[in-house]
């Protein structure tokens, strides 16, 4: 085999001539390296969600408001007719006051015997909710703009996530960092969307009228938003599957018929994931476990286009 002299001449001639597709983004790193672009990304991570965090306590307020809108209000309001029948009854003790020695207190008592069978106001199916320590209104502030500035600053956190692993992939797979970085956020905020106006209120109903006779729901504030967050970020969390299996295909992990043999498994799998990350209760864990199955099967589709994109490319 006879060299080519120009490669003599151009040592580096075999790197140029090599695709640029395949080129990687950075050169080798050690161990410190690592660890040091990793501290870098976790401190812009965390600063952005601090600015998030403050920006979002200037509104917590209102985002508690929006939180506690779903609560289902059903408690009956005294119709006009029963007020009349209160004040009548009122007018008859004041006027048997003048006929009769009873005191002031003795007066007052009879008019509530007399008023209490129109106050008797059934509050099954209703909710309400009350703060039980006195800093618990703070921390619930505190909590509910943790999770919103989650929510504002996601994007900038997984985009950190993704700038930590892209120094060891090729330039075509960087291609891909833009639209699954913002396909992430719109799936993490979809997720949250869909729990709060489709799923959220149907579960509080459900868990108000489930309530005995003779039993008034007052739900603490504290507890209620530990109940709500957990709900809303359950939804976030497993709406990010199909950018999670778009992720894996991309870099040739996972294949179509890969997904679609594993579907009875993944079922299976998802069923028990939702019993994990939503509450203790049925209702949530099947509403959690049905999305799942839908995006794993949409999943599947956009992995079927890519692998058509991959052959049409060559």
């Amino acid at each position: 085999m006879v060299n080519d002299p120009k490669d003599k001449l151009n040592p580096n001639r075999g790197a140029m001539d090599s695709d640029p597709e395949e080129e990687e983004l950075g050169g080798t790193m050690s161990f410190l390296e690592h660890l040091e672009e990793l501290r870098e990304r976790m401190i812009r991570a965390l600063v952005a969600f601090a600015i998030a965090a403050a920006v979002c306590f200037m509104f917590s307020n209102e985002l508690i408001k929006i939180l506690l809108k779903p609560i289902p209000q059903e408690y009956q309001e005294l119709s006009i007719a029963q007020q009349l029948t209160n004040v009548t009854i009122m007018a008859e003790q004041l006027e048997a006051m003048r006929a009769s020695p009873q005191s002031a207190t003795e007066v007052v008592q009879n008019i509530i015997q007399s008023a209490s069978p129109s106050l008797a106001v059934s509050h099954r199916g209703g909710a309400r909710v009350m703060a039980t320590h006195p800093i618990e209104s703070l921390i619930a502030q505190l909590k509910v703009s943790l999770i919103a500035g989650l929510f504002l600053a996601f994007p900038v956190i997984f985009y950190q996530a993704w700038m930590f692993i892209a120094p060891g992939l090729y330039k075509r797979e960087r291609r891909a960092v833009l639209p699954l970085i913002l396909s992430a956020w719109v799936c993490f905020i979809g997720g949250g969307i869909f729990a709060y106006f489709i799923v959220y209120g149907f579960a509080l109903a459900f868990f108000a009228t489930t309530t005995p006779e003779g039993v008034v729901n007052m739900w603490s504030l504290k507890e209620y938003l530990n109940f709500t967050t957990h709900f809303l970020l359950a939804f976030c969390i497993i709406f990010q599957e199909p950018v999670v299996i778009t992720l894996l295909a991309r870099i040739g992990l996972v294949t179509s018929d890969a997904l679609r043999k594993f579907r009875p498994y993944a079922i299976v799998l998802m069923f028990s994931l939702g019993a994990i990350i939503t509450p203790p209760d049925p209702i949530s864990q099947t509403m959690c476990s049905i999305p799942l199955c839908l995006l794993y099967e949409l999943s599947i589709q956009i992995v079927r286009v890519i692998e058509r994109k991959q052959e049409i490319s060559g």
